[in-house]
């Protein structure tokens, strides 16, 4: 089969921007235009900005500027009430070839920390940067958090969407009332990323950047959704969208598969008891809970796959 050239992959990609502040979507790497620059530095710069994480004891190392290596963005798609939907890290290879979304529930609690993503996202948006960053042994460059309640503009900028191939598009309220619908909040999760996704396919078809009508208004409409931290700078932004050469099957969407918290705590528990000495109450939780954990072998590949940049074999 013959290769398609470069510069079409280039002209396919979705821009970072969108990606990285909306939805997960990048617009086309394709810079022709000074007036697509300078827009796509207006709306870095006018977006509103989260604190950055500071260091740590134990905090993963970051990689080094001379060196071509893995971008992560820590997306956290909430409510204005701060109900978070869903926590998904972002990640682009080093080669800048391939994305994943890595999908976790806001019921997701990191074992020691004694509270899920959802419940320290409340008071503590930074903690929760942490958290993930604790889970997957990775450092995550950037968080971005998304206000899933106010994406009406973006939506209604793109023409609708659709979730599925030859479903018609919908809007604002259609999408928004498909992820609150959900039975619980791990298939919220899932949904919420489902509309990441599809966002990001439709933006691919539509071409934005062909059509500087609808560039300029997701754009004027990006700043009122979302919040990004100090340190995402435009420059850096735009670097980043000239390197892209990813394809749409490129894109992979891994979810994260969770069990319930106190099955492991009960697990834990038992496999340090001594058989002849039964398990008094106390050290077994009780009680209905939402809270989960991911299941410990898949703590293991998650970590793998981020250190050897290839989650080729997740999802």
């Amino acid at each position: 089969m013959e290769e398609e050239p470069e510069t079409k992959h280039r002209a396919d990609l979705a821009a970072l921007i969108v990606l990285v502040a909306a939805f997960g979507v990048a617009f086309i790497a394709l810079m022709v235009s000074t007036g697509f620059v300078q827009r796509l530095d207006t709306a870095i710069s006018e977006a509103r900005q989260l604190e950055n994480l500071s260091d740590y004891p134990g905090r993963p190392t970051a990689a080094s500027p001379e060196s071509a290596a893995p971008l992560n963005y820590l997306m956290l798609s909430s409510d204005t009430d701060k109900d978070l939907n869903a926590a998904v890290v972002v990640h682009v290879n080093a080669e800048r070839t391939d994305l994943a979304l890595v999908v976790l529930p806001p019921t997701v609690e990191v074992q020691g920390r004694g509270q899920t993503l959802g419940e320290a996202f409340i008071d503590q948006p930074l903690e929760v940067w942490k958290d993930v960053e604790e889970l997957t042994g990775t450092r995550i460059d950037h968080q971005i958090i998304i206000w899933s309640d106010r994406l009406d503009g973006v939506i209604r900028a793109l023409g609708g969407v659709s979730l599925h191939a030859g479903d018609s598009p919908r809007d604002a309220a259609e999408l928004y009332n498909h992820v609150m619908s959900s039975l619980n909040k791990t298939e919220r999760a899932h949904r919420a990323s489902e509309v990441m996704e599809a966002v990001l396919l439709r933006i691919t078809v539509q071409d934005a950047v062909s059509d500087p009508d609808r560039f300029n208004a997701v754009m004027d409409q990006i700043t009122t959704c979302v919040q990004v931290d100090k340190g995402l700078s435009a420059e850096e932004v735009r670097d980043t969208v000239m390197q892209l050469r990813i394809s749409t099957d490129a894109i992979r969407r891994v979810e994260v598969p969770v069990v319930p918290a106190e099955a492991i705590v009960a697990k834990d528990v038992a496999e340090a008891t001594p058989v002849s000495q039964p398990l008094a109450p106390a050290q077994v939780a009780t009680g209905p809970s939402e809270a989960v954990m991911v299941e410990p072998e898949w703590v293991d590949k998650l970590q793998l796959s981020f250190a050897a940049d290839d989650f080729s074999t997740l999802g």
